[in-house]
């Protein structure tokens, strides 16, 4: 390839890059560009800029956004089982590779490539691990803040439907432990022990006790009582993430294990993992 073909293909690149700047924030391309900033994994872009090129046209937007879906659910999944980053440059090195010998058919061979993997350091993880790991994991302890607000903010989204006002989300939102992690002041345990204190410990830790508040209200209701906290939440928070605690009077272990799996089920259907690359 000689200099001007180089120049071309950097312009035309260039122009697939600036598309995804460019997308409303509200635009799933959009809300991919944020989300995989947050996960900081630049080493798909090579490949990603490829299969734009190839499917760019209006009428490839099904298998454009497929192949969204496929990466951002790929890369959620992994990082939520706690799976190994340090192979992601082979990973889209393969896809790209794939991608080039699809012959056009870029959505297909990216799902059947992930699909095809079952290394730790490579595969994707299906319902069942995935469901383990985000009802158990001490998330808040495991990954960024950043992320944390990403995972939040994702299924805050897809809990909305047409009935709801479609704000954008609020700059600045902060992540809020709704049991605090200094909890003994105003959570007594029904029966104090050393298992039941280690139990709540890793339940405060977990995504179903973790909300997005702004940081004026996260300062405010701090350590305080829940029938308090959830007042204050309910007052002034207009996230569809916030109303689920209208009819909860007490909150505990119970009711944080309920919530991940009401979580857990959203996060499904934000990052779904295919059986088949059909």
């Amino acid at each position: 390839m000689g200099p001007r073909e180089h120049i071309g293909a950097l312009r035309k690149y260039g122009d697939v890059f600036r598309g995804f700047q460019e997308s409303p924030q509200t635009d799933r391309e959009a809300l991919f560009v944020r989300r995989i900033t947050a996960l900081d994994t630049s080493t798909l872009f090579p490949f990603l800029l490829f299969a734009y090129d190839q499917v760019g046209q209006p009428k490839d937007l099904d298998e454009r956004l497929e192949i969204l879906v496929d990466l951002e659910s790929y890369l959620v999944r992994r990082m939520i089982c706690g799976l190994t980053t340090k192979n992601y440059n082979k990973v889209f090195l393969g896809l790209l590779k794939a991608a080039l010998q699809a012959r056009g058919a870029v959505g297909e061979s990216t799902r059947k490539y992930l699909l095809g993997q079952n290394s730790p350091s490579d595969r994707w993880p299906d319902d069942d691990e995935f469901r383990v790991a985000w009802r158990s994991q001490p998330i808040y302890e495991r990954i960024t803040r950043a992320r944390l607000r990403m995972l939040l903010e994702a299924i805050e989204l897809e809990r909305r439907n047409d009935k709801d006002e479609h704000l954008p989300l609020p700059k600045g939102l902060t992540v809020e432990h709704l049991m605090p992690q200094h909890w003994q002041t105003h959570w007594p345990l029904p029966k104090k022990s050393a298992e039941a204190e280690l139990a709540r410990n890793e339940a405060i830790q977990s995504i179903g006790n973790l909300t997005l508040v702004t940081q004026p209200l996260n300062s405010a209701i701090s350590n305080g009582p829940w029938q308090q906290k959830r007042d204050d939440i309910l007052d002034h928070s207009a996230l569809s993430l916030n109303r689920m605690f209208r009819s909860i009077d007490e909150w505990d272990e119970v009711e944080i294990s309920a919530r991940a799996e009401a979580l857990f089920r959203l996060a499904n259907s934000v990052w779904p993992r295919p059986t088949t690359s059909a």
